[in-house]
């Protein structure tokens, strides 16, 4: 079996999956912490490998207590994520 035989279940499989949590995720009610963000789900679409893609998303404190962001994080390993220099 070739990879390109393997590769269209696979993707349908994942798009499949993909709009599920997706609608869910639209579903739901947005908890504190995500309230404070203009985005919680970005889609890069295609994108060379190696490919610097830089994006910034602005976060807001809603609220009279301080927020400390003390790490960041992606929901894959095939994006990094760091705080800018202050």
């Amino acid at each position: 079996m070739s990879w390109r035989l393997l590769s269209r279940p696979f993707g349908a499989i994942a798009m499949v999956a993909l709009m599920i949590s997706t609608a869910s995720a639209q579903d739901r009610e947005l908890n504190w912490a995500e309230k404070m963000f203009s985005e919680t789900s970005i889609d890069f679409g295609v994108i060379a490998r190696g490919a610097d893609v830089p994006y910034y998303v602005t976060i807001e404190n809603l609220y009279k207590e301080n927020v400390r962001i003390t790490s960041v994080g992606t929901s894959c390993q095939c994006a990094n994520a760091k705080l800018p220099d202050t």
